[in-house]
C-alpha cells in the first residue's frame, strides 16, 4: 500500500485499477490472512494478549490502508475485532488519520 510502490505500478509496469486491486489483493490480503493465524494463535482481547502493545500500533493503519483499498477482510474476523476494540481506545481514536491536523476533510 506504499505510495512509492504503488506509483511503480501505476507509471512503469501501467497497472490500471483493475490490475492494481489485484495485486493489492493478492498481496496485502496474503499478508492479512498470515496475520490473521498469528492473531488466532497468541491473541486475547488484542494481538498478543489481553493488553494492547507494538503488534497492534502496527496492525491498525495496516487494516486502515486495507480497507481504503477495498481489501476484503470477510476471512479475517480476529483482526477486523481487535482493530476495532483498538479503534474505540483513546489513543488510536488521536492517532486516527481522519484526527491529524492535516487531514483532508471527508
Amino acid at each position: 500500500m506504499n505510495l512509492r510502490v504503488q506509483n511503480y505500478l501505476k507509471n512503469e509496469r501501467e497497472f490500471d485499477a483493475g490490475a492494481m486491486k489485484e495485486w493489492l489483493g493478492r498481496w496485502t490480503g496474503g499478508a492479512m490472512a498470515s496475520v490473521e493465524a498469528l492473531v488466532d494463535r497468541d491473541a486475547g482481547k488484542f494481538c498478543v494478549g489481553d493488553s494492547p502493545g507494538f503488534a497492534d500500533a502496527f496492525l491498525v493503519p495496516q487494516v486502515f490502508g486495507a480497507l481504503r483499498f477495498g481489501i476484503d477482510l470477510s476471512k479475517q474476523p480476529r483482526i477486523v475485532e481487535i482493530v476495532e476494540r483498538c479503534n474505540a481506545l483513546e489513543p488510536f481514536i488521536r492517532a486516527h488519520p481522519q484526527n491529524q491536523p492535516d487531514a483532508v476533510a471527508a
